[in-house]
């Protein structure tokens, strides 16, 4: 019995981990912003109302090459988002949530971007749109 307890105990928090980002806007803008600065376009579009990004599966030669050169810029660079507190806003059905951006290899790199996160028709957080700044 006690096995079965332990057992539903760890699937909850499975659970409750794995839903995490669909209902935390905060969560869900950071794995966003992540996803954008490692120009993983494709997890961009499962977390966006609308598809934003050209599918990897449907981009030119010359699109996986620029991906492919972001990707590695993104590894060089090392990036630390640190939510901006103060300009961020949540409400009950939608938000806007900055990031400052700075790098862990380049001292002198640092910009925004702002996320903006709503709920759907099916009360889900999702990404409406996003800008670097």
């Amino acid at each position: 019995m006690k096995a079965i307890k332990t057992f539903l105990f760890l699937f909850a928090i499975i659970l409750l981990t794995a839903c995490s980002s669909t209902s935390n806007p905060t969560k869900l803008a950071e794995k966003f912003a992540t996803a954008y600065l490692n120009a993983d376009y494709d997890k961009c579009n499962k977390m966006m109302e609308e598809e934003e990004f050209t599918p990897s599966s449907e981009m030119s030669k010359f699109e996986k090459e620029a991906v492919k050169a972001m990707k590695e810029e993104a590894k060089k660079k090392k990036y630390v988002l640190t939510i901006d507190e103060d300009s961020s806003d949540i409400d009950e059905d939608s938000a806007t949530i900055y990031f400052d951006i700075t790098s862990k290899t380049d001292p002198e790199f640092k910009e925004t971007i702002r996320v903006n996160i709503e709920k759907d028709d099916n009360n889900k957080w999702v990404v409406d749109g996003f800008k670097q700044l």
